[in-house]
């Protein structure tokens, strides 16, 4: 199909950037990225699609979306990253609220992948390529070990200025 295709190519006949190459990593084994743009935008999400790559030499500007599951902002002074919107939560409310009466039994057979296109059905976010400050994979775990043991710089005091 058009799909299996268009990934075949994308995968193993295109020249593709760092940036792409995680993207695309995303797409294809659904994995979470943390995705940190110019605008201190932070975006932690699967990439649901990829764009055409049109121009070969300045491929950089292509959009893509992605199912996001938090999102937030990077501090402006001290860079560190703080979740506002938390997609997954939003998601579970909306679909209590959808299933309430109906118990069909297939609420209990979610997967990681089905949960991700499903979230997907509700929200999706276009991002630019060229807008990407940085890319990371996302373990929520490791994510949690890392900001108890964050250091924060401190704020300066009027006593000390």
């Amino acid at each position: 199909n058009d799909y299996l295709t268009r990934s075949f190519i994308l995968e193993t006949m295109l020249p593709t950037s760092t940036h792409q190459a995680l993207l695309l990593d995303s797409l294809f084994n659904k994995r979470l990225y943390m995705f940190s743009m110019e605008d201190r935008k932070v975006y932690i999400g699967w990439v649901k699609y990829f764009g055409n790559l049109q121009d070969h030499d300045s491929n950089n500007d292509e959009g893509f979306s992605i199912i996001p599951i938090y999102s937030g902002f990077r501090d402006k002074d001290q860079l560190t990253v703080e979740f506002t919107t938390f997609y997954d939560k939003v998601y579970d409310a909306v679909k209590k609220g959808r299933a309430s009466g109906i118990d069909d039994g297939t609420e209990d057979r979610c997967t990681a992948s089905s949960r991700a296109d499903e979230i997907g059905s509700l929200f999706s976010i276009s991002l630019l390529q060229k807008n990407i400050v940085s890319m990371t994979f996302f373990e929520g775990d490791y994510w949690q070990e890392f900001k108890k043991n964050e250091v924060r710089p401190e704020k300066a005091t009027a006593a000390s200025a």
